[in-house]
């Protein structure tokens, strides 16, 4: 964590206007560490938001005098000069002067004192109250209680008022030591005093920060946050409400403006919010310096009550002077309008979550802690005005008090309550009594109210209240009983025209206690309608206008101020009449914005045509440096006025927009629409450069029978109340879209999305083109190589017609072969494997598998194996060649069919004349019969020998080849 410690202040020397740039005085002046800088500038509050929101810290800024001064180091501050040259006219240099005079300003221990002897002095009104001393650093916060019976707890309104919660702004602390001073010495010889003290409890927290505001005077002039030693936090960026919904605080610790590690994380956050919560102020004013601002919450935004803080804003502007001397001179406003989102604020706090009315000052127009002597007093004393005009308003001013107690016992009640005809919307918590049953809130002066009143263990109350210009005392006994839930009745569903005034009815709805109910409308579906009365049972719009028959739905919740009933709901169908629109442009556009100038611009158009707006849209093109300063309204002829552009935007450039508001529906439209723009922020320029009007009207009904109607392919008509309606279409026609004025606009019996019927949908099937034919979905086409074999819609192209051996190249073409398998292949038929026992011999795949392998004598068991056995017949049998017998003389001795008749059995020895029949050893075989061998004759050739007609020369050759072997065996040996 890194801190600048000065001891010694460079203080400003400001001019009466802006001065010259000097750049020797400005480096002679500052060094290395963090100084101030005045930055003068037309638009002072633009320069402030852009540097906050760039993490500059900005310690003030002053709209009327133009400047903004920040505290940064030298390259810092040469840094953002460059940046912002545009909307930087001269820089404010710094000279030597004196220090600050913080020794005329009360520290704490000096304040502490101041209130000590307060109530020593006057101990009968005045009593100081410890309300933290566990704090860093030892110091302790402190509040002065001023009231007449000052140690009692009287049945009084409250007022809070507190200083010095960033430690640097002195003179704080200064205004609440003079209200505590002139209270209780003035009470009893000036009226107000006396009135003021004996009528309420006034509560002053001198110093919110003190440990921060001890280290002020002791070290550093330029601290802002406590004292947390792991980081300093910023402790109007920590309360808990608001904190951190918005940019404004930093989460970085070191920087001025670090909101801390949680919500409320800080002792004097926790402390101020437990007091706020123990007395319940009407009215609290929050103190700081500088640059004279009255500003209200919320820290992000304008919350509910934005009307009842400007009434009062402005008349404490018109009261309180500015250190000029004059009133008026205040720049009021929302925190963020003003000045800058600001998140966690202690305003903030005491509006959302305890109900108060708040408001922030900051004092003085041109530094932390101006000259003592000059004004301590003068600030003090004008301040007088501004708190006495809110203790005045505390006890005579347009407000809502009360008690709540047992009806039986008259025992203090601790109730819940709410404004029920105008219930928060801004994230406000719960309104509650404290713990005396004591409640108080201001109001609108002439303003009416439904309160509701609820408590654990009772009945909800109800008061109806009309509030003038003081405060309405209630006085409520609650009932001890069990709370039971309501139930909502929504109404019946309805159907109307366009352009009719409409009322839903919620009169069904109940609550078992007989507890009066709070209703709550909601609108959930349709063009959005302007709800008159919405918190009624009975609210009311104008039906819109629609291009074709629009269901509205509304949800209704009912609640008794403690329970809530289930939703229900109810529609109400709006039919389309009229389709017409009629545009209207501009004619006196462009037009320049006067920059920063109540006075604006308007633009004009004329509408002749006077009939009854069932729409409204508005189309507007302005170029602007800075949108955020625009704030543009739409008057119609009958004076309703209608905010389009509410100061959105901040810093972006150009608007183009077109805005629908229903707020004009129902309304005549012939006469002047006029279209306002208000500059409210200074150097930035615009032009209108156009502007349209487009209005929906009602018209004339288009029928008075069905013979008027002529919509197109309708077969049958109806006029029904006005409108032409479709009884029945043309054949092959259909309306699809719901939309009348087209008729039967669609051909049913070819569009892919209503084939047949409406909404019958033709999706595209697997690898296929859709089509509508004839009202039938059919495939139109199929993704390379598919088919649609099987005239099936859903499944598309479902045949792979390269592979399909069903469907092979095109649909209903099969791959067929005789006595064979097929095959697809790229879309081309193959012959396969054949079928047993069939065989593709003549390789003709026209033919198929064309021999039957198990009978055929030429492919027998295989193509081309013809049965061709010799010395007999023979056949194919089961694929195997059969002998069928044996040629005269032969004979299959072997059993072997492959070699056929082998015998010759007119001749074998061992066969003659039969297979098996061997003759006699010597014996010959002649014609088939053994014979005994003549003595000449050879002995026969059984196989052995070689003797036949050559046998002498066949053993002369035996014979010498057996010697030649005996021969080689002798010379091995």
């Amino acid at each position: 964590m890194k801190y600048s410690i000065h001891l010694v202040l460079i203080s400003l020397a400001f001019c009466a206007c802006s001065p010259e740039f000097d750049s020797a005085s400005l480096q002679n002046a500052l060094d290395d560490g963090k100084s101030l800088t005045r930055l003068y500038t037309s638009s002072p509050g633009k320069l402030r938001y852009l540097l906050a929101r760039g993490g500059v810290e900005v310690t003030g800024s002053h709209h009327r005098l133009g400047f903004v001064d920040v505290y940064t180091t030298r390259d810092e501050r040469d840094r953002l000069v460059t940046l912002h040259a545009d909307r930087i006219r001269s820089v404010g240099h710094l000279s030597a002067r004196q220090p600050l005079a913080f020794s005329d300003y009360h520290d704490p221990v000096e304040i502490s004192a101041f209130m000590d002897q307060v109530e020593a002095d006057y101990p009968d009104i005045a009593m100081k109250v410890l309300v933290e001393d566990t704090l860093f650093e030892g110091h302790s916060i402190f509040a002065m209680k001023i009231s007449d019976n000052v140690a009692v707890d009287e049945d009084e309104p409250t007022y809070l008022m507190d200083g010095q919660i960033h430690a640097r702004e002195v003179m704080t602390a200064e205004v609440q030591m003079d209200a505590i001073d002139w209270l209780t010495s003035n009470y009893g010889t000036d009226p107000d005093a006396t009135r003021w003290v004996d009528g309420m409890e006034i509560w002053i927290v001198p110093v919110v920060n003190p440990d921060g505001a001890a280290y002020v005077h002791s070290a550093d002039p330029m601290w802002r946050v406590n004292r947390n030693p792991v980081c300093g936090v910023d402790l109007n960026r920590n309360f808990s409400w608001s904190y951190r919904q918005c940019w404004g605080s930093s989460d970085q610790c070191g920087d001025e403006s670090y909101h801390g590690t949680g919500p409320n994380s800080e002792p004097e956050t926790t402390a101020m919010d437990a007091l706020m919560a123990a007395v319940q102020p009407m009215y609290y004013i929050n103190y700081h310096t500088y640059g004279e601002y009255i500003v209200w919450p919320g820290g992000c935004g304008r919350v509910d009550d934005e009307e009842l803080f400007y009434i009062i804003g402005s008349k404490l502007n018109n009261l309180v002077q500015t250190d000029d001397g004059q009133t008026g001179h205040w720049t009021i406003g929302n925190v963020p309008d003003a000045m800058y989102p600001a998140p966690g604020g202690a305003d903030d706090q005491a509006y959302g979550a305890h109900g108060t009315i708040a408001f922030t000052f900051e004092l003085n127009s041109q530094s932390f802690s101006p000259d003592y002597d000059s004004w301590r007093d003068l600030t003090a004393l004008r301040q007088r005005d501004a708190w006495g005009f809110l203790l005045e308003r505390t006890l005579t001013g347009p407000a809502l008090t009360g008690h709540t107690y047992d009806a039986a016992t008259s025992d203090p009640v601790v109730a819940t309550y709410q404004f029920a005809d105008h219930p928060f919307t801004s994230g406000q918590l719960p309104l509650q009594t404290d713990a005396a049953g004591r409640f108080g809130r201001a109001a609108l002066p002439n303003s009416d109210h439904l309160l509701i009143f609820t408590a654990s263990g009772y009945l909800p109350e109800n008061r109806q209240v009309h509030v003038d210009a003081a405060p309405v005392d209630l006085d409520v006994p609650m009932t001890a009983g069990v709370n039971r839930e309501p139930t909502a009745d929504a109404g019946g569903d309805q159907s109307v025209n366009e352009g009719d005034d409409v009322s839903l009815d919620a009169g069904g709805s109940s609550d078992p206690d007989g507890n009066s109910l709070i209703y709550r409308w909601t609108q959930t579906a349709g063009p959005p309608v302007h709800l008159r009365d919405e918190l009624t049972p009975t609210p009311g719009f104008f039906a819109p206008g629609v291009d074709q028959d629009i269901p509205l739905t509304f949800e209704l919740i009912v609640s008794d101020g403690e329970l809530e009933s289930a939703a229900d709901s109810v529609t109400v169908t709006v039919r389309n009449l009229w389709d017409e629109s009629s545009d209207y442009p501009s004619s006196d556009t462009p037009k320049n914005i006067p920059d920063y100038s109540p006075v604006g611009v308007s633009s004009t158009i004329h509408v002749a045509e006077d009939r009854l707006v069932l729409g409204t849209a508005v189309e507007v093109d302005i170029t602007h440096t800075w949108i955020g300063d625009l704030r543009i309204t739409l008057t119609s002829p009958e004076g309703t006025e209608v905010v389009l552009h509410d100061f959105e935007g901040e810093d972006q450039r150009d608007l183009h927009a077109i805005y629908e508001p229903p707020e004009f529906i129902g309304e005549s439209s012939g006469g002047a629409w006029v279209l306002f723009i208000l500059d409210g922020g200074p150097h930035d320029l615009g032009q209108l450069n156009y502007w349209t009007l487009t209005l929906d009207l009602k018209g004339d009904p288009p029928c008075t029978s069905a013979a008027d109607c002529d919509l197109p392919h309708v077969q049958i008509h109806e006029c029904d109340q006005g409108r032409c309606e479709i009884v029945s279409c043309d054949p092959g026609w259909g309306d699809c879209n719901d939309y009348r004025l087209d008729g039967c606009e669609t051909a049913t019996d070819s569009d892919l999305n209503n084939c047949g019927s409406c909404g019958q949908v033709c999706a595209t099937p697997p690898r296929a083109t859709p089509a509508c034919v004839s009202g039938a979905c059919v495939v139109d086409g199929c993704v390379d190589p598919f088919g649609d074999c099987d005239a099936e819609f859903q499944n598309g192209c479902e045949t792979d017609l390269e592979n399909d051996t069903a469907h092979c190249g095109a649909c209903g073409f099969a791959c067929e072969f005789s006595n064979a398998d097929s095959l697809c292949q790229a879309g081309e038929c193959m012959m396969d494997a054949c079928h047993t026992p069939f065989g593709d011999c003549d390789a003709d795949p026209d033919n198929g598998c064309e021999i039957n392998l198990n009978d055929d004598d030429q492919h027998c068991g295989a193509c081309d194996h013809a049965c061709d056995l010799p010395g007999g017949d023979s056949s194919c049998q089961q694929g195997e060649c059969t002998l069928e017998g044996c040629d005269p003389g032969l004979g299959d001795c072997n059993q072997n069919a492959t070699d056929g008749c082998e015998t010759d059995l007119e001749t074998s020895v061992s066969h003659c004349g039969s297979c098996g029949n061997a003759c006699p050893a010597g014996s010959l075989c002649e014609s088939g019969s053994c014979q005994e061998p003549e003595d000449d004759d050879p002995p026969p050739d059984e196989g052995c020998g070689c003797y036949n007609a050559s046998g002498s020369l066949r053993g002369s050759l035996l014979f010498l080849a057996v010697l030649v072997l005996l021969a080689f065996r002798r010379r091995a040996g």
